[in-house]
């Protein structure tokens, strides 16, 4: 009830007062459960966005690797970056992978990536990181 801000229901013998309150208690509950579910869609959301964006950056990684290239032609600064931030989102995904796969539910998991977003924030592939999304 403290957690509602809800005032103690009445101990008088009128059962309009006791009605008034239980339907107000359950109105803010209703309220509450919208808003947490509101915003555990928005974190499961994030995370299949951030995986998607993932999986495009190895696929990009992959084929610019994959591309033939003429004798003494390197790759560009721009290249050579992009495939250092791509092993390195790709070692920073094994934790992320593991949480992923072990059994927790959708929502689960997405709090739980979001608790580790606010903690670790380096710790995170760059297609986790605010900027990316």
């Amino acid at each position: 009830l403290k957690a509602l801000k809800l005032p103690a229901p009445q101990n008088e013998p009128q059962q309009q007062p006791l009605e008034n309150w239980r339907k107000e208690v359950l109105r803010r509950i209703g309220n509450r459960l919208s808003r947490l579910k509101e915003a555990a869609k928005k974190e499961v959301r994030e995370v299949v966005d951030s995986v998607t964006m993932l999986g495009q950056d190895l696929s990009f990684s992959v084929a610019l690797l994959r591309t033939p290239r003429a004798e003494g032609d390197w790759l560009s600064n721009a290249e050579k970056a992009l495939l250092r931030r791509s092993a390195m989102d790709m070692l920073l995904f094994l934790p992320i992978a593991a949480i992923i796969v072990a059994p927790l539910t959708p929502i689960g998991t997405a709090l739980t990536i979001s608790v580790l977003k606010r903690l670790l924030p380096a710790a995170m592939p760059s297609s986790f990181r605010k900027p990316r999304l």
